[in-house]
């Protein structure tokens, strides 16, 4: 008996093409999978720790994987905002994903009898402020700094005892910031005396150098940059609105920002939105166009620089400043109209056309929305580009769009606020554990019940579904029945659907877990006349994944007419 078989899955979503045009290899519609050496699977599903340090919970806004001079593990640098009080972010850290820590200040030692604190070998004056957090480690209570009156002594708003020479943190308030108003706070990693910082820009705080055990306020001149990248010993940056111009700090020194050190890029008109490094360059966006710098020494009185302007669409509209990216050795970012692709050239390229369908649902937002919960942002794992973006159905971050190592896009779709992540990492936390894609939540927190970081590496994600393309015969036949093969799982039913002539989908319940063997073959009645069809599998429990590995239709001559 003749059939058809779809034993690669690979291809990836097209929802471009009509149905008759799409590849084998592709589905026109579905969600919550991809493809693994060609077979079909399910997307790895989500799992959410609390983060809860001294009864305070963190709700957790961005994300940065460090190595510090404080500490020869990977640590993930957290900035969040505590639950209470909502408005105050803070910087946190865990070694493991698990058990969690502030940042602060903790030269010293401290002495605390009632609300009276007195240092030894402290500097209150310099990097503590009112408005502070204070503890003292041994005690776990979080009091607040209400008077500082000198380096050695300052007053707190809750009383306690603590003997001298307890060990303390003093954590600073990076910013203010609300349930719908997570403004994103500027981060890098920076050569500090020979080993890494990370320096951290607070919202109208000024801005911090954190080694991995202690936090130093620095300069109160220095400028809050929301946008920052080390670039050949300098560091650069810009402001989060109307920017025109780029600056940079002294060669090898973060403390010091001169005001010659600067290049105007652009005009209020339009705006610097992002930077990336690629190649030996600094890609410049604004909203409108892109620039592109490149030099040895920025040395005002003696510049080596130059500074070019790359060719964009007359169209370009530059609206997702989180999202650029360097995968498989192009510069990415998504635009207005879709993701494009920089080589180095003069120009870019658009590499999303494929699922314009999809692109013209993204959610648009003005440059003052580019905020933590709703900002589309990217990152790059294992080969594959990963873009948290939120679509019309919502505000939130309701839907990830993958283009893996080969080119081909997938989409998956998150509940609401649970699964919401502002920011990602992928962080290994000893020199033998495994890797883990960790996620910062932002989300409402009536979904959230509490702040949680994301794991995206548990196996098995819900409602996943893959639906072929049309397969068309000259004339009617009769399909027969269809065999699916795939591996033998430990639990749950596969659902196998197929759709003749465009008809209703007639469904069917396949079990994964019977049969002998590791891998399984499955037979699905299909009796029906038609001149084309399409199929369908799926699966909608979050701990149940499937792995398919081809879907073959038989068919026959039809018998008769149909009436």
């Amino acid at each position: 008996m003749p059939s058809f078989t779809i034993d690669d899955f690979s291809g990836g979503r097209n929802t471009l093409d009509a149905l008759p045009l799409i590849k084998r290899n592709q589905h026109s519609a579905g969600e919550n999978v991809w493809a693994e050496n060609r077979a079909l699977i399910k997307r790895r599903s989500i799992t959410t720790a609390a983060i809860a340090i001294n009864s305070r919970d963190v709700w957790p806004v961005q994300l940065k994987a460090t190595r510090l001079a404080g500490s020869s593990l990977t640590r993930l640098a957290i900035i969040g905002a505590l639950q209470d009080p909502i408005t105050e972010k803070v910087l946190c850290w865990t070694d493991n994903g698990t058990s969690f820590a502030f940042a602060g200040y903790t030269d010293g030692t401290v002495a605390v009898s009632g609300t009276a604190v007195t240092g030894s070998g402290t500097l209150f004056l310099t990097h503590a402020k009112v408005g502070d957090a204070f503890i003292v480690d041994s005690i776990g209570t979080v009091a607040s700094i209400t008077a500082i009156a000198s380096d050695i002594a300052m007053t707190i708003d809750t009383s306690m005892t603590a003997a001298a020479g307890s060990a303390y943190r003093v954590i600073p308030a990076l910013g203010v910031s609300t349930i719908t108003l997570m403004e994103l706070n500027g981060m890098l990693l920076f050569d500090v005396s020979g080993a890494q910082n990370l320096i951290v820009a607070g919202d109208g705080r000024g801005m911090y150098r954190w080694n991995g055990t202690s936090m130093y306020r620095l300069a109160t001149t220095i400028p809050e940059f929301q946008h920052m990248l080390a670039y050949k010993g300098y560091a650069f940056g810009f402001v989060r609105l109307n920017a025109t111009a780029l600056r940079w700090s002294a060669l090898r020194d973060i403390t010091s920002w001169p005001t010659a050190n600067s290049q105007t890029i652009t005009t209020i008109a339009d705006p610097l939105r992002a930077m990336a490094l690629y190649g030996d360059s600094i890609i410049l966006f604004t909203t409108k166009r892109m620039f592109r710098l490149t030099g040895d020494t920025f040395d005002p009185s003696n510049p080596t620089y130059v500074l070019e302007e790359i060719a964009v669409p007359p169209n370009f509209l530059f609206t997702f400043s989180r999202t650029v990216v360097e995968h498989k050795g192009l510069l990415k970012f998504l635009t207005l109209d879709g993701w494009y692709a920089y080589a180095g050239g003069g120009q870019i390229e658009k590499i999303s056309q494929i699922i314009q369908t999809d692109v013209n649902s993204f959610l648009r937002r003005g440059q003052q929305y580019e905020l933590a919960r709703y900002a589309a942002h990217a990152r790059v794992v294992n080969d594959r580009l990963w873009c948290f973006l939120s679509e019309l159905t919502g505000v939130d971050i309701n839907a990830a769009y993958v283009q893996d190592e080969y080119g081909a896009w997938w989409r998956w779709a998150f509940s609401a606020g649970r699964e919401s992540v502002s920011d990602l990492e992928y962080v290994q936390y000893s020199t033998t554990g495994s890797f883990v894609l960790q996620g910062a939540n932002a989300g409402d927190i009536g979904n959230l019940n509490g702040a949680v970081l994301l794991s995206l590496d548990a196996s098995g994600g819900s409602d996943a579904t893959w639906t072929s393309g049309e397969v068309v015969f000259d004339n009617d036949v009769e399909f027969t029945h269809a065999i699916i093969t795939m591996a033998k799982q430990t639990a749950g039913n596969l659902t196998f659907g197929f759709s003749v002539d465009r008809r209703t989908f007639v469904t069917s319940s396949l079990s994964m877990t019977a049969g002998a063997g590791t891998v399984i073959r499955k037979h699905a009645r299909i009796a029906r006349v038609g001149k084309a069809i399409r199929v369908q599998v799926a699966n909608s429990v979050a701990a149940e994944p499937f792995e398919i590995y081809s879907i073959e239709v038989f068919y026959r001559p039809s018998g008769g007419f149909r009436v």
